[in-house]
């Protein structure tokens, strides 16, 4: 009979098989070439990040500074070891996969939970070692989805909240489908249809919240990056992403 802690063993293996590949064993990937140098994107990325922390601003025609700042923190923790900032957010992910599988499998059932688990994973496995967005919006999306999952079994409003900044931390990180964003918070409005005061006071404090990020995100931009667009600059590109790759 499979079990949660299966599942569990499974996304710590599946993690770690594939970051030893990459390390070790010097294998490439999506983003790495022979396990060391970040390509494609990745390799923007990185220059970009480097950019910042030597001149304290940056240029880039792809937005996502949160994302580029993300890295910057991880490489000046690690006197710029790239392979080391990597494998702190493949380890979060890893955790993060975990936490949301057995969440999934406890409202679900354990086939639910694997067949979500596998999903992640096989998503994850592309994108771990590359000074990539994806890996970070990964991570904000299943903190997200684990806060919203908690709110489906028993209402609490900052619960609520602290999953929609999640999400939206993660879209600013990685564009994808910001759709999302209004259809959760029609979600909420239904949830609290009996609930007037709560539910106008909800559906308000979401709007802020979603707007004041925006405009942090803009003053942000305009401060690190200045001559560059913002985080929805290259939109059409990641939704074309998220369409081709899910």
């Amino acid at each position: 009979k499979l079990s949660p802690l299966a599942l569990v063993i499974y996304v710590g293996a599946s993690y770690g098989i594939a970051d030893s590949l990459l390390f070790n064993h010097h294998a490439t990937s999506r983003w790495l070439s022979w396990g060391i140098f970040q390509t494609h994107d990745a390799g923007d990325f990185l220059s970009r990040t480097a950019q910042f922390l030597v001149n304290g601003t940056f240029e880039t025609h792809r937005g996502r500074v949160i994302n580029i700042l993300t890295y910057a923190a991880l490489l000046d923790w690690n006197d710029f070891n790239t392979v080391a900032a990597t494998k702190a957010l493949t380890y979060l992910a890893a955790v993060s996969t975990a936490l949301t599988t057995l969440i999934v499998s406890k409202k679900w059932g354990v086939v639910s939970g694997a067949v979500f688990a596998y999903i992640i994973v096989e998503f994850a496995n592309g994108h771990i070692g590359g000074v990539s967005s994806e890996m970070p919006g990964l991570i904000f999306g299943l903190l997200a989805f684990c806060f919203f999952l908690s709110v489906s079994q028993k209402w609490s409003g900052s619960i609520f909240l602290f999953g929609l900044l999640s999400l939206c931390f993660s879209l600013l990180t990685r564009v994808g489908a910001v759709f999302i964003l209004p259809a959760i918070i029609i979600w909420a409005w239904h949830v609290l249809q009996k609930r007037k005061m709560q539910k106008w006071l909800i559906t308000l404090t979401s709007l802020l919240m979603v707007a004041g990020l925006i405009v942090f995100d803009s003053k942000l931009t305009n401060m690190v990056a200045p001559k560059s667009g913002g985080s929805f600059a290259n939109a059409y590109d990641s939704w074309y992403a998220v369409h081709v790759e899910g």
